[in-house]
């Protein structure tokens, strides 16, 4: 067998209404190595070049094209439609259950659960090593009193953007409530993105405490050496105690909001962390000016190791840095976070303090990415984002 020549896949699900699966599309994408005999593999019906008239040839499970483009996309049609995802979807109105076309144009309270689960059936690694994004958003000219609980909000025109974050080896049970008059929305959108938390989570209800704190520690500006101490305990309990401490994690939020509470700090930029167990915060230095504005960062690292950074703004390069260097430009130049914790590719809950990454790349992935499943709206947002860290070098 020829080896397969170096690509990137997305992969996209067309789901129904209820949530299962109608077809599965694979967008396999060849860069600069594009030139001249392409070779790939997969259990394909059909096969369709989206770049060129290059015919492309399918024999069994191998695909052959001839092609001098410098990038060249295919999509194939898979011939299973298993996923590693179980989904099911259900609308109610007015607590009688209906199918979703039937509720178009109605008038009540409605209610939409949706829940995802491990598909059983499916063999793989994807559902222990993917992080969901379900996106749902509602026409508040026809929707009112939306109630969705753990969801992350946002107005987009008038519309209200729910979306949700399932994290990997996870599922999860969503329930939405609206009053709605001649009801109609946009399709369910749910996106999967690798995401490795490199921890072990054995308590049930752990994710909900972890949920609570994180959102108590983004809204606290205030708390430098109480904020320290209580990220350190944090931290110290996600090593020794995390598989029976949840009532011991949920003490150390309520008592980091309330020593932070006691000690209001102007000059807080940033406060939070990231999968790895790294948590920080940020605030101007003293002696810092609009021509050379420097930050003071410390916090504890994801070994459990206390830190403390001086960084110049003007020094971050965006193409090489760190997640601290990231946030600290995030914090300064003042990026809208749509309504999310961040305004960074969720790649970034990998990296590790002294990690560096080049932002950029990683932000035109996940924008082409977005492009492909059809999410615009996150792709306009993450173009956005991208843009604001471009403006800051073109400034230099």
């Amino acid at each position: 067998m020829e080896a397969n020549t170096d690509k990137e896949e997305v992969v996209y699900v067309n789901l129904g209404n209820d949530g299962s699966v109608r077809e599965i599309n694979v967008v396999n994408i060849f860069g600069g190595n594009a030139e001249g005999l392409i070779i790939d593999y997969g259990k394909y019906l059909d096969v369709r070049n989206m770049t060129t008239t290059d015919t492309i040839d399918l024999s069994g499970d191998a695909i052959k094209i001839n092609s001098f483009a410098e990038k060249l996309y295919y999509e194939g049609k898979l011939e299973s439609t298993r996923m590693p995802w179980d989904i099911q979807i259900r609308y109610f109105l007015d607590v009688r259950e209906y199918a979703a076309e039937e509720i178009v144009g109605k008038s009540g309270e409605i209610k939409i659960t949706i829940c995802i689960a491990q598909n059983q059936k499916y063999r793989g690694d994807f559902y222990d090593n993917y992080a969901l994004q379900a996106s749902l958003s509602f026409d508040t000219d026809k929707c009112k009193n939306i109630v969705a609980p753990d969801a992350t909000v946002a107005n987009v025109g008038s519309n209200k953007q729910l979306t949700y974050t399932i994290l990997p080896g996870k599922g999860a049970d969503i329930e939405i409530t609206a009053e709605v008059s001649e009801f109609e929305m946009d399709g369910i959108s749910i996106n999967g993105i690798p995401l490795n938390l490199n921890i072990e989570v054995d308590d049930e209800e752990l994710m909900g405490q972890v949920t609570e704190l994180l959102d108590a520690i983004s809204q606290l500006d205030d708390g430098v050496a109480e904020l320290q101490d209580g990220a350190s305990d944090l931290q110290d309990g996600a090593q020794s105690d995390l598989k029976g401490g949840v009532n011991d994690l949920k003490d150390g939020a309520e008592q980091l909001h309330r020593g932070a509470a006691d000690m209001k700090t102007d000059d807080m930029l940033y406060s939070g962390g990231n999968g790895t167990g790294l948590s920080f915060y940020i605030k101007y230095a003293e002696g810092s000016t609009e021509d050379n504005p420097t930050v003071i960062a410390k916090g504890v690292d994801e070994n459990g190791n206390e830190f403390e950074q001086t960084i110049h703004i003007n020094k971050i390069n965006p193409k090489c840095a760190t997640v601290v260097e990231m946030r600290v430009l995030e914090a300064h130049l003042g990026v809208d976070k749509n309504g999310g914790l961040s305004s960074l590719p969720l790649e970034t809950g990998e990296m590790g303090l002294h990690d560096r990454a080049d932002f950029m790349d990683m932000f035109q992935k996940q924008i082409s990415a977005m492009r492909l499943l059809g999410q615009q709206k996150l792709a306009a947002y993450y173009q956005y984002s991208m843009q604001a860290y471009w403006d800051f070098m073109n400034k230099k």
